[in-house]
C-alpha cells in the first residue's frame, strides 16, 4: 500500500468518525433544549400568574368572555353571533368554557398541594347588559380527587379526568350565570 492510499483511507475514516460525533452531539443538543423547553413549562405551570393565594386559600376569576368554544366549521357569522345572543348561546350549550375551567382546576390542585380551598369566581356578559357571576368553591377534598385521577405528566401531554360530581358542579355554576 503507498501511502496516497494510506493518507486516503485516513482521512476518510477520521471523516467518518467526525461526522458521527458531530450527529451524536446534535441529537444530545436536541434533547437538552426540549428539556429546558419542558422545564420552562413545568415551571409556568407552577406559578400561573392568574392565580393568587392567601392564607392556603386559592383565588382566580375565569370571565366567560373572553373565549369561544367553536366548530371548524362554523362560519365566522355564527361565531360573532355566540357573542351577540350570549344567552341563547349559554341556553344551547350549557357547557361552554368548562374546558379552560377544569383544565385550571387541575392545575391548581396538581402543582399547588398547600392550597385547603379554592374560590373561582366565574363571570360573563349577560343580555339586558348586566354582568352575571357567580362562585364556585373547590374544598379540599375535590383538590385531593383531583390530584388521584390525575398526574403532572398526562397533564402536561393534554390529558385531564375530572370526577362526574364534580363535573356537575362545575356545569351548574356556568348555566346559573345568566339565569
Amino acid at each position: 500500500m503507498n501511502l496516497k492510499n494510506t493518507f486516503t483511507l485516513l482521512f476518510f475514516i477520521v471523516t467518518v468518525f467526525t461526522i458521527g460525533l458531530n450527529a451524536q452531539s446534535k441529537k444530545e443538543i436536541r434533547k437538552q433544549k426540549a428539556l429546558i423547553k419542558k422545564e420552562k413549562k413545568l415551571e409556568q405551570l407552577k406559578n400561573p400568574s392568574w392565580l393568587k393565594i392567601k392564607n392556603n386559600i386559592g383565588y382566580f376569576t375565569d370571565n366567560k368572555d373572553t373565549y369561544v368554544e367553536s366548530v371548524s366549521m362554523e362560519s365566522k357569522s355564527e361565531q360573532v353571533n355566540k357573542f351577540v345572543n350570549r344567552d341563547e348561546f349559554y341556553k344551547n350549550k350549557p357547557s361552554v368554557g368548562t374546558y379552560v375551567l377544569e383544565k385550571k382546576i387541575i392545575q391548581v390542585a396538581l402543582f399547588k398541594l398547600e392550597l385547603n380551598k379554592l374560590e373561582i369566581r366565574i363571570e360573563s356578559s349577560c343580555s339586558g347588559g348586566y354582568r352575571g357571576f357567580t362562585t364556585l368553591i373547590v374544598y379540599q377534598k375535590d383538590l385531593e380527587n383531583l390530584r388521584k385521577v390525575n398526574n403532572i405528566e398526562k397533564f402536561q401531554r393534554g390529558y385531564k379526568n375530572t370526577p362526574l360530581n364534580f363535573y356537575k358542579q362545575i356545569e351548574l355554576a356556568v348555566k346559573s350565570l345568566c339565569f
